[in-house]
């Protein structure tokens, strides 16, 4: 049987939806079951970093206590200066004195102010190349509206025209015979 071009054009717009719907639902269930085990993902803002990681990137972070991490390893930790900022560089020293962290970028000349233990969050443990590019794009008003928004119109405008047709359709009963 040979299809309409509007069929074609309903089948393949069905299935770029429902490829989009399941791969976020599969991105929605790796993101919780990170998130259960203590690991976030974070996109990474500018080069401090290079050539470990740079802008477009993203990291894997797992949350750490002090005595989990050490001198050489990338830690993540609250600016001193606004808690509501994330840092990820390298732990260049440990002061064992007063427990507080020096940390320095990899491609900066001189190293961060001290601060103390208790702003750390955790230890970088993977580098995703490229994934921060598309997190970014997914959090940004069109991102937002071509993943979840535009899907779900999609979806209900679909389920409503279904029940309309069902609706229109006489119905039959079947008696059986016994």
């Amino acid at each position: 049987m040979k299809m309409t071009r509007l069929e074609l054009i309903r089948l393949t717009v069905t299935e770029a939806i429902l490829t989009s719907l399941v791969s976020l639902v599969i991105l929605t269930l790796i993101l919780g079951f990170l998130r259960l085990r203590d690991y976030r993902i974070l996109t990474v803002q500018t080069s401090s970093m290079v050539p470990t990681f740079g802008p477009h990137d993203a990291v894997l972070m797992h949350s750490s206590k002090l005595n989990n991490i050490f001198v050489g390893e990338v830690i993540t930790y609250h600016s001193p200066k606004s808690n509501n900022v994330l840092i990820s560089h390298r732990l260049i020293k440990f002061d064992l004195k007063d427990g507080w962290l020096t940390t320095s970028g990899d491609d900066l000349k001189t190293p961060d102010d001290n601060f103390p233990p208790e702003l750390l969050v955790g230890q970088v443990t993977a580098v995703l190349p490229e994934l921060g590019l598309l997190l970014q794009f997914i959090r940004s008003s069109i991102g937002l509206a071509i993943f979840l928004y535009f899907p779900a119109i999609i979806i209900i405008l679909v389920e409503v025209h279904r029940l309309s047709q069902s609706y229109t359709r006489p119905f039959y009963s079947v008696r059986l015979m016994s």
